[in-house]
Protein backbone atom coordinates (compact mmCIF):
# COMPACT_ATOMS: atom_id res chain seq x y z
CA UNK A 1 0.00 0.00 0.00
CA UNK A 2 1.39 3.39 -1.04
CA UNK A 3 0.80 5.61 2.03
CA UNK A 4 2.25 8.62 0.26
CA UNK A 5 -0.39 8.41 -2.42
CA UNK A 6 -3.14 7.88 0.19
CA UNK A 7 -2.49 11.14 2.05
CA UNK A 8 -0.99 13.17 -0.79
CA UNK A 9 -3.89 12.84 -3.22
CA UNK A 10 -6.43 14.59 -0.91
CA UNK A 11 -3.90 17.25 0.12
CA UNK A 12 -2.88 17.94 -3.46
CA UNK A 13 -6.54 18.20 -4.42
CA UNK A 14 -7.17 20.80 -1.70
CA UNK A 15 -4.04 22.75 -2.64
CA UNK A 16 -5.08 22.71 -6.28
CA UNK A 17 -8.51 24.12 -5.42
CA UNK A 18 -6.96 26.81 -3.21
CA UNK A 19 -4.51 27.82 -5.94
CA UNK A 20 -7.32 27.93 -8.49
CA UNK A 21 -9.44 30.05 -6.12
CA UNK A 22 -6.69 32.57 -5.29
CA UNK A 23 -7.00 34.59 -8.55
CA UNK A 24 -10.76 34.96 -7.97
CA UNK A 25 -10.14 36.02 -4.35
CA UNK A 26 -7.52 38.55 -5.45
CA UNK A 27 -9.90 39.91 -8.08
CA UNK A 28 -12.68 40.26 -5.51
CA UNK A 29 -10.35 42.11 -3.11
CA UNK A 30 -9.32 44.52 -5.87
CA UNK A 31 -12.99 45.16 -6.68
CA UNK A 32 -13.72 45.85 -2.99
CA UNK A 33 -10.80 48.26 -2.54
CA UNK A 34 -11.46 50.22 -5.73
CA UNK A 35 -15.20 50.21 -5.07
CA UNK A 36 -14.68 51.49 -1.52
CA UNK A 37 -12.57 54.40 -2.81
CA UNK A 38 -15.22 55.29 -5.41
CA UNK A 39 -18.00 55.04 -2.81
CA UNK A 40 -16.15 57.40 -0.45
CA UNK A 41 -15.61 59.93 -3.24
CA UNK A 42 -19.30 59.77 -4.20
CA UNK A 43 -20.31 60.23 -0.56
CA UNK A 44 -18.20 63.38 -0.16
CA UNK A 45 -19.30 64.80 -3.51
CA UNK A 46 -22.99 64.12 -2.85
CA UNK A 47 -22.80 65.66 0.63
CA UNK A 48 -21.30 68.86 -0.79
CA UNK A 49 -23.82 69.05 -3.65
CA UNK A 50 -26.88 68.58 -1.43
CA UNK A 51 -25.47 71.06 1.08
CA UNK A 52 -24.99 73.57 -1.77
CA UNK A 53 -28.61 72.92 -2.81
CA UNK A 54 -29.58 74.04 0.74
CA UNK A 55 -31.12 70.71 1.73
CA UNK A 56 -29.90 71.30 5.29
CA UNK A 57 -31.75 74.62 5.40
CA UNK A 58 -34.93 72.95 4.16
CA UNK A 59 -34.47 70.26 6.80
CA UNK A 60 -34.13 72.87 9.56
CA UNK A 61 -37.20 74.84 8.45
CA UNK A 62 -39.37 71.76 8.02
CA UNK A 63 -38.48 70.36 11.44
CA UNK A 64 -36.81 67.26 9.99
CA UNK A 65 -33.51 68.11 11.72
CA UNK A 66 -35.14 67.99 15.15
CA UNK A 67 -36.93 64.78 14.15
CA UNK A 68 -33.60 63.18 13.22
CA UNK A 69 -32.01 64.36 16.48
CA UNK A 70 -34.86 62.91 18.50
CA UNK A 71 -34.33 59.61 16.67
CA UNK A 72 -30.66 59.65 17.71
CA UNK A 73 -29.33 60.56 14.24
CA UNK A 74 -26.61 63.21 14.55
CA UNK A 75 -26.04 63.69 10.82
CA UNK A 76 -27.39 66.57 8.74
CA UNK A 77 -29.71 65.77 5.84
CA UNK A 78 -26.96 66.24 3.24
CA UNK A 79 -24.62 63.98 5.24
CA UNK A 80 -27.36 61.38 5.59
CA UNK A 81 -27.98 61.36 1.83
CA UNK A 82 -24.24 60.99 1.26
CA UNK A 83 -24.13 58.00 3.63
CA UNK A 84 -27.08 56.36 1.88
CA UNK A 85 -25.40 56.79 -1.50
CA UNK A 86 -22.18 55.37 -0.05
CA UNK A 87 -23.92 52.17 1.03
CA UNK A 88 -25.80 52.00 -2.26
CA UNK A 89 -22.49 52.01 -4.15
CA UNK A 90 -20.97 49.56 -1.68
CA UNK A 91 -23.83 47.12 -2.25
CA UNK A 92 -23.09 47.30 -5.97
CA UNK A 93 -19.44 46.64 -5.16
CA UNK A 94 -20.34 43.64 -2.97
CA UNK A 95 -22.44 42.19 -5.79
CA UNK A 96 -19.55 42.61 -8.23
CA UNK A 97 -17.15 40.96 -5.78
CA UNK A 98 -19.54 38.05 -5.21
CA UNK A 99 -19.92 37.60 -8.96
CA UNK A 100 -16.13 37.43 -9.26
CA UNK A 101 -16.19 34.68 -6.61
CA UNK A 102 -19.02 32.92 -8.52
CA UNK A 103 -21.36 33.25 -5.51
CA UNK A 104 -24.38 33.96 -7.69
CA UNK A 105 -27.12 33.11 -5.15
CA UNK A 106 -25.93 35.73 -2.67
CA UNK A 107 -25.43 38.22 -5.48
CA UNK A 108 -29.03 37.72 -6.64
CA UNK A 109 -30.28 38.42 -3.11
CA UNK A 110 -28.30 41.66 -2.99
CA UNK A 111 -29.65 42.52 -6.44
CA UNK A 112 -33.17 42.58 -5.02
CA UNK A 113 -32.02 44.86 -2.21
CA UNK A 114 -30.31 47.18 -4.70
CA UNK A 115 -33.42 47.50 -6.86
CA UNK A 116 -35.46 48.44 -3.76
CA UNK A 117 -33.11 51.22 -2.61
CA UNK A 118 -34.34 53.80 -5.19
CA UNK A 119 -37.82 53.38 -3.72
CA UNK A 120 -36.42 54.16 -0.27
CA UNK A 121 -34.63 57.26 -1.56
CA UNK A 122 -37.77 58.44 -3.38
CA UNK A 123 -39.85 57.89 -0.23
CA UNK A 124 -37.42 59.92 1.88
CA UNK A 125 -37.37 62.72 -0.70
CA UNK A 126 -41.18 62.86 -0.89
CA UNK A 127 -41.47 62.96 2.89
CA UNK A 128 -38.86 65.72 3.25
CA UNK A 129 -40.58 67.86 0.59
CA UNK A 130 -43.90 67.15 2.31
CA UNK A 131 -42.53 68.39 5.64
CA UNK A 132 -41.27 71.59 4.03
CA UNK A 133 -44.56 72.16 2.19
CA UNK A 134 -46.52 71.44 5.37
CA UNK A 135 -44.56 74.08 7.28
CA UNK A 136 -44.99 76.66 4.51
CA UNK A 137 -48.73 76.11 4.00
CA UNK A 138 -49.39 75.99 7.75
CA UNK A 139 -47.89 79.46 8.09
CA UNK A 140 -49.85 80.66 5.06
CA UNK A 141 -53.15 79.38 6.47
CA UNK A 142 -52.48 80.92 9.90
CA UNK A 143 -51.74 84.30 8.30
CA UNK A 144 -54.76 84.16 5.98
CA UNK A 145 -57.17 83.02 8.68
CA UNK A 146 -55.83 85.55 11.17
CA UNK A 147 -56.15 88.30 8.56
CA UNK A 148 -59.89 87.73 8.17
CA UNK A 149 -60.44 87.48 11.90
CA UNK A 150 -60.88 83.71 12.31
CA UNK A 151 -60.21 82.86 15.95
CA UNK A 152 -59.13 79.29 15.23
CA UNK A 153 -56.35 80.36 12.85
CA UNK A 154 -53.62 78.52 14.77
CA UNK A 155 -55.70 75.36 14.98
CA UNK A 156 -56.43 75.42 11.24
CA UNK A 157 -52.76 76.02 10.47
CA UNK A 158 -51.67 73.09 12.62
CA UNK A 159 -54.40 70.94 11.11
CA UNK A 160 -53.15 71.84 7.63
CA UNK A 161 -49.63 70.83 8.65
CA UNK A 162 -50.85 67.48 9.99
CA UNK A 163 -52.90 66.75 6.85
CA UNK A 164 -50.03 67.48 4.46
CA UNK A 165 -47.59 65.42 6.53
CA UNK A 166 -50.08 62.55 6.52
CA UNK A 167 -50.50 62.93 2.76
CA UNK A 168 -46.70 62.86 2.30
CA UNK A 169 -46.55 59.75 4.50
CA UNK A 170 -49.12 57.95 2.32
CA UNK A 171 -47.17 58.76 -0.86
CA UNK A 172 -43.92 57.66 0.82
CA UNK A 173 -45.47 54.33 1.82
CA UNK A 174 -46.67 53.86 -1.76
CA UNK A 175 -43.11 54.45 -2.97
CA UNK A 176 -42.00 51.70 -0.59
CA UNK A 177 -44.65 49.39 -2.11
CA UNK A 178 -46.45 49.29 1.24
CA UNK A 179 -50.22 49.11 1.07
CA UNK A 180 -51.79 52.15 2.73
CA UNK A 181 -55.37 51.86 1.47
CA UNK A 182 -57.09 52.51 4.81
CA UNK A 183 -54.79 55.42 5.57
CA UNK A 184 -55.39 56.90 2.12
CA UNK A 185 -59.18 56.54 2.50
CA UNK A 186 -59.08 58.26 5.89
CA UNK A 187 -56.92 61.01 4.43
CA UNK A 188 -59.43 61.67 1.64
CA UNK A 189 -62.22 62.03 4.19
CA UNK A 190 -60.15 64.41 6.31
CA UNK A 191 -59.17 66.51 3.28
CA UNK A 192 -62.81 66.76 2.19
CA UNK A 193 -63.84 67.82 5.70
CA UNK A 194 -60.99 70.31 5.85
CA UNK A 195 -62.00 71.79 2.50
CA UNK A 196 -65.55 72.25 3.75
CA UNK A 197 -64.28 73.86 6.94
CA UNK A 198 -62.05 76.24 5.00
CA UNK A 199 -64.92 77.10 2.68
CA UNK A 200 -67.15 77.95 5.61
CA UNK A 201 -64.37 79.90 7.29
CA UNK A 202 -63.66 81.96 4.20
CA UNK A 203 -67.37 82.43 3.58
CA UNK A 204 -68.05 83.63 7.11
CA UNK A 205 -64.92 85.75 7.11
CA UNK A 206 -65.83 87.29 3.77
CA UNK A 207 -69.31 88.06 5.08
CA UNK A 208 -67.85 89.91 8.06
CA UNK A 209 -65.47 91.87 5.86
CA UNK A 210 -68.26 92.82 3.47
CA UNK A 211 -70.41 93.98 6.40
CA UNK A 212 -67.60 96.16 7.74
CA UNK A 213 -66.98 97.69 4.31
CA UNK A 214 -70.69 98.49 3.86
CA UNK A 215 -70.78 100.07 7.30
CA UNK A 216 -67.76 102.24 6.46
CA UNK A 217 -69.38 103.37 3.20
CA UNK A 218 -72.57 104.26 5.05
CA UNK A 219 -70.64 106.30 7.58
CA UNK A 220 -68.82 108.16 4.83
CA UNK A 221 -72.09 108.92 3.03
CA UNK A 222 -73.60 110.22 6.28
CA UNK A 223 -70.62 112.47 6.89
CA UNK A 224 -70.85 113.87 3.36
CA UNK A 225 -74.56 114.51 3.80
CA UNK A 226 -73.92 116.30 7.10
CA UNK A 227 -71.24 118.47 5.46
CA UNK A 228 -73.47 119.42 2.53
CA UNK A 229 -76.28 120.31 4.89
Amino acid sequence: MDWKQIWWDPVSGVLSRVLNFLPYLLGALIVLVVGWIVAKLIQKLATRIFKWLRFDTISDKSGLTNLLKNAGIKYTLSQLIGILLYWFVMLLVFISALNVLNLNITAQLLDKIIFYIPNVIAAIFVFVVGLYLASFLAGLVKTAMGGIGVQEANFLGNLTRAIIILFALVISLQQLKIQAGILSFALNIIIASLGLAFGLAFGLGGKDIASRMLEEWRNRLRKKEEITQ
